[in-house]
């Protein structure tokens, strides 16, 4: 069975949504209880989970290219669940970096909740996306083939041409977007707003 590039992003955002909430959950624990061995793992699964959330938050801005959405409504939810990400990879770097340097703290233990939290909601985002819009989906119409290469022998120079432009054009986009404001457009449009600048949205 042939493997597309958009699919990556999906197949590395697990890892992330395991480990950074197991990271808050053994460092808030191990210092209610005085214990080094779970703050040690909430350590090490801090810095873990932010390497990851880098790896799928990058496969993120490739898929945004790959995936074809034909409403207004899917397109505020991929802006909004790209730019959380963007945040996330940022904060659980900075996260990562503390850790190395101290014993979790409050400031710390409430940043930590408050990005599961934001995690959680990314999350729902993405899935939404799949199941309601179609995103990514082949038998949907919500893959555009011709960006999203197969993994196949005698095509892994393609692979990486289109992984480079998906990245330096999706990064494209999002400064766009930000530059606009629209940085988390499915919450306006809760609220009954409505905005397009017609251009296609990145994920």
């Amino acid at each position: 069975m042939a493997y597309r590039l958009h699919e990556v992003h999906p197949s590395l955002v697990h890892y992330p949504l395991t480990l950074l909430p197991i990271s808050v959950g053994a460092d808030l624990v191990g210092t209610l209880t005085g214990s080094d061995k779970l703050k040690e793992i909430g350590r090490l699964s801090m810095a873990a989970g932010a390497v990851s959330a880098l790896f799928a938050g990058l496969a993120g801005l490739v898929a945004q290219e790959e995936v074809d959405l034909d409403n207004e409504e899917a397109h505020g939810m991929l802006t909004s669940h790209r730019n959380l990400n963007l945040g996330l990879m940022a904060g659980s770097a900075l996260m990562a970096w503390q850790r190395s340097r101290s014993e979790p703290g409050p400031g710390y233990l409430a940043a930590g909740v408050g990005s599961i939290a934001g995690l959680m909601w990314s999350a729902y985002l993405g899935g939404k996306l799949v199941y309601k819009h179609g995103a990514g989906v082949e038998r949907a119409g919500g893959v555009l083939e011709g960006e999203s290469p197969e993994f196949r022998r005698g095509q892994t120079a393609d692979l990486f041409r289109k992984t480079g432009r998906h990245l330096k054009v999706g990064s494209s986009h999002t400064v766009e977007h930000l530059k606009e404001g629209e940085i988390a457009p499915v919450m306006r449009e809760r609220r009954g707003g409505s905005k397009t600048n017609g251009q296609r949205p990145s994920p």
